[in-house]
C-alpha cells in the first residue's frame, strides 16, 4: 500500500494525541488532558507512526519525558495547521449560526491600540454604527496562534507574524530615546556606552530591545524601574527619574516636558501589520474594520511625517 493511502486512515484524534504528548511530554498526562486512557493514546500514536512509516516520538522509558523525533516535528507542524483549519471552520460556522455577522473580534496590543484604534473605530462608527468590535488585547506574541485558531477575526501585530495569514503592513514604528526636558537634556542620541551609564526605565515583559543591545556590547543596563504602562514610563521620565528607549507608538508626542531623539541608528524600527487567516472568509463587518484600520494607519503615517 502506498504512503498517501496509509494517511487516509488518520483521524483528527490521532493528531490531537500527538499534540498532547508533545505538549505534556507524557502519555499519561496527554491522556488526562484529552480524557483518554494511556493505552488509547499509545494506540493513536502507533497509528500515526504506521502511516508515517517511521518513529515520531523518542520514548526513553521510566519517568523521563517523551520528545518528538525530527519526523515527529514535521508531522506536528502539519498537525497544528490541520487543527487550526478545523477551529477556523468551527468559528465561521458558529458566527453563521449565531447570526452575529456584525460582531468582529480584533487581536491587538497596547501601543497599537492607543494610537490606531480610536481613529479606526471613529471611522467605523461613521459607516457601520451598529457594528460591535471585541478587542483581544493579549499582546502581540500570542496573536498569531489565536488568529490561526479562529479565536480572532483580524489581528494587529508585529513582524515576524508567521502562519497561514494574509499580511498587510500598516506602518514602521521606530524607537525613540526620551529624557526629561531641560538644560541638561541630551540634544543627540547617546552612544551605547553613554546609555549604559544612564538610569533606565524599561518594560516588564519582552521585547527589551535596548537592554539586549546594551548586553550585546558588554554593558549591563542600569534598570531602575519596570512597568508595562507606557504612560507611567513617560511620567517617570518627565520627573527626571530615568531615561527610556521605547517604540514611537508607546509615547505621546509632542510633550513639552520630554526631549525625544530618534534612535533608529541603534535599533531597527518595528513593523506593524494587519493580519487575517487565509483559511477564513472575511465577513463584511470584518472587512469594514480592516479598511478602517488601514485608513487609520495611513493617517498616523502622515501625521508622524
Amino acid at each position: 500500500m502506498s504512503q498517501p493511502r496509509r494517511w487516509l486512515g488518520i483521524e483528527i484524534r490521532h493528531l490531537a494525541a500527538l499534540q498532547a504528548v508533545a505538549e505534556t511530554r507524557s502519555f499519561v498526562a496527554a491522556g488526562a488532558q484529552l480524557g483518554y486512557s494511556q493505552s488509547a493514546i499509545s494506540l493513536q500514536i502507533a497509528a500515526l507512526e504506521r502511516a508515517a512509516g517511521t518513529q515520531l516520538l523518542e520514548r526513553p522509558g521510566g519517568r523521563r519525558p517523551v520528545s518528538l523525533t525530527p519526523a515527529g516535528e514535521q508531522v506536528m507542524r502539519h498537525a497544528h495547521r490541520i487543527v487550526d483549519q478545523l477551529r477556523a471552520t468551527e468559528a465561521d460556522l458558529a458566527a453563521l449560526a449565531s447570526g452575529h455577522a456584525g460582531v468582529v473580534s480584533l487581536g491587538t496590543f497596547t501601543t497599537a491600540s492607543r494610537h490606531l484604534l480610536p481613529v479606526a473605530l471613529q471611522i467605523l462608527r461613521a459607516t457601520h454604527p451598529a457594528l460591535e468590535v471585541s478587542l483581544d488585547d493579549v499582546g502581540h506574541p500570542d496573536q498569531p496562534a489565536r488568529l490561526a485558531a479562529g479565536q480572532t477575526d483580524l489581528a494587529v501585530g508585529l513582524l515576524p507574524f508567521d502562519g497561514p495569514f494574509v499580511i498587510r503592513e500598516l506602518l514602521s514604528d521606530p524607537y525613540v530615546f526620551i529624557a526629561a526636558a531641560g538644560a541638561d537634556a541630551p540634544r543627540r542620541l547617546p552612544t551605547v556606552a553613554q546609555l549604559a551609564e544612564l538610569p533606565l526605565i524599561s518594560w516588564q515583559r519582552p521585547p527589551f530591545a535596548i537592554e539586549a543591545l546594551l548586553r550585546s556590547h558588554g554593558h549591563e543596563p542600569l534598570v531602575r524601574l519596570r512597568t508595562d504602562d507606557s504612560n507611567t514610563v513617560q511620567r517617570l521620565v518627565r520627573r527626571g527619574l530615568g531615561v527610556a528607549v521605547l517604540p514611537r507608538l508607546a509615547i505621546d508626542l509632542p510633550d513639552p516636558e520630554i526631549t525625544a531623539v530618534d534612535a533608529d541608528s541603534l535599533l531597527a524600527a518595528r513593523r506593524v501589520v494587519l493580519a487575517r487567516n487565509r483559511d477564513r472568509r472575511l465577513t463584511p463587518a470584518a472587512d469594514a474594520l480592516a479598511q478602517a484600520i488601514l485608513t487609520a494607519a495611513e493617517q498616523y503615517r502622515m501625521a508622524a511625517g
